[in-house]
């Protein structure tokens, strides 16, 4: 019976695992050709040898479609998630993994995902340190991250809205005052709850894939 539960999550993650491999064939095969034959030089910098031990963002993008159907499944029937915190947990833990990750510490693909808005993570960039434990540390990474971009979303949200108010002569503060007021009156933490936890635990989860896809391409390479 348990089978026959398992059996669409398996096939639809067995759909999912053909079509990424069959489509990024060429590029896995191109992967794995380095990882065998190039060393990185020794008269390098050792961030530059770190880096060259690093798989690149096409590898962590497949991982991160490829986890879509465990993590959902492991929340499901391991975790007894209702669908909505399971939803939850599966989209923010890829989200993590595709623009919200530890490389917004680089120029990488994470952070050219943003868009213009990428230039809410120079600061990021410059204070703390590629691969460091600030950015892609299992605890403090995530911590960091949400802080950092709630603090810099609040800072450009009032920045956009005195702009309208001074070039456009409108002034929303008021209407704000009242949103802000509306929410804290009807505030409930246990709804609160609902919602951030299952999306810090996403955060905290594609953190971790990210990171120990580093640690562990960075061991074998090392090995040859």
């Amino acid at each position: 019976m348990k089978f026959l539960l398992l059996f669409p999550y398996i096939s639809l993650y067995s759909l999912q695992f053909l079509i990424i491999i069959s489509y990024n064939v060429e590029i896995v095969k191109i992967y794995l050709i380095n990882l065998v034959v190039s060393k990185p030089k020794n008269n390098l910098p050792l961030a530059n040898r770190n880096n060259l031990n690093m798989p690149s963002g096409k590898v962590h993008d497949n991982i991160a479609f490829l986890s879509v159907m465990p993590i959902f499944m492991a929340g499901h029937f391991f975790c007894g998630f209702s669908l909505i915190d399971n939803l939850l947990l599966t989209l923010s833990c890829v989200i993590c993994q595709l623009m919200f990750g530890p490389d917004l510490d680089t120029n990488s693909k994470q952070y050219k995902r943003w868009g213009l808005f990428r230039l809410i993570w120079l600061p990021y960039r410059k204070l703390l340190g590629h691969r460091s434990r600030y950015t892609h540390g299992l605890l403090w990474g995530p911590i960091i991250r949400c802080i950092y971009f709630t603090i810099t979303s609040f800072i450009l949200f009032i920045g956009i809205i005195y702009a309208i108010n001074y070039f456009l002569e409108i002034n929303l503060f008021p209407l704000l005052l009242q949103i802000f007021l509306f929410v804290i009156n009807n505030f409930s933490l246990q709804n609160f709850l609902n919602i951030f936890l299952p999306i810090l635990c996403g955060l905290f989860l594609g953190t971790a894939i990210h990171t120990l896809t580093d640690k562990i391409a960075s061991f074998f390479k090392n090995l040859i």
